[in-house]
């Protein structure tokens, strides 16, 4: 098998990798990874569970673009496990030499994995990072991206179309998009709470038999009184009760 000349059937791989293994003795070293290249997309999960670790390690960079997610999930945990050795940066980041021999694998990349990257100044590229398993870009917000991307970060607006981006996009508030200051539209609106005004007058009901006041507009109070029939008297303010008794006293005179 020779990938220059192109993929071969799927049933076709199955088939030669199946009979090759079956000879004793015959593995899948870096030989035979760099001579399945992409066809390597072909093999079945329990075939690529049984790829050592050393052999991915030694083997040209697979092209996985082809392979389902759970085939990337698969090579990229014998990936991992080639390369874990090159790390120097700590548990909670990924040194850069560790990136860059991971970076044709990071399609089968988990969010934990991911997030390891976000704090490693590794300069993403966007091609690489629409490689990544959409349910784990979605989950980063706006300052995941820019620190993931880094010196990429304004390639985001060159693939503002892609269907990676903009599914991302539509999950960020536009608000936090406009802090990358590269024109990405299509996030969501923050959400605004509108109070609803109270009414100028207001009436306040007390039990029959009891006191109640009134207020009116202009926020004049006047005191009724409510009988047990239901019937409201409305009394005036003293003032006011002062002046029509002194005008009834002028006219009985």
């Amino acid at each position: 098998m020779d990938s220059r000349n192109g993929e071969w059937d799927p049933e076709m791989v199955q088939l030669i990798v199946s009979k090759y293994l079956s000879v004793s003795g015959n593995r899948l070293g870096s030989s035979e990874l760099n001579s399945l290249g992409s066809n390597i997309c072909a093999l079945n999960t329990s075939v690529l569970n049984n790829i050592a670790a050393a052999s991915i390690e030694k083997a040209t960079a697979l092209p996985m673009t082809n392979c389902t997610s759970e085939q990337k999930r698969i090579v990229f945990g014998v990936a991992q496990s080639a390369f874990s050795v090159t790390n120097r940066r700590g548990a909670d980041a990924v040194s850069l030499s560790t990136y860059q021999l991971l970076q044709s694998y990071l399609g089968g990349a988990d969010i934990t994995f991911v997030r390891k990257l976000v704090n490693s100044n590794v300069n993403m590229d966007l091609i690489t990072f629409m490689s990544l398993e959409q349910s784990v870009i979605n989950v980063l917000n706006v300052m995941d991206v820019k620190s993931l991307l880094g010196v990429s970060v304004g390639d985001l607006k060159t693939y503002d179309s892609a269907s990676q981006v903009q599914q991302w996009i539509k999950l960020q508030l536009q608000t936090d998009l406009d802090t990358l200051k590269i024109s990405l539209t299509g996030g969501r609106n923050a959400t605004v709470t509108t109070a609803v005004p109270s009414a100028s007058n207001s009436t306040t009901k007390a039990p029959s038999g009891q006191n109640s006041t009134v207020t009116a507009a202009g926020g004049n109070t006047v005191a009724a009184s409510t009988t047990k029939g239901g019937v409201s008297r409305v009394y005036a303010p003293v003032c006011l009760q002062l002046i029509l008794l002194a005008v009834t006293v002028q006219l009985l005179h």
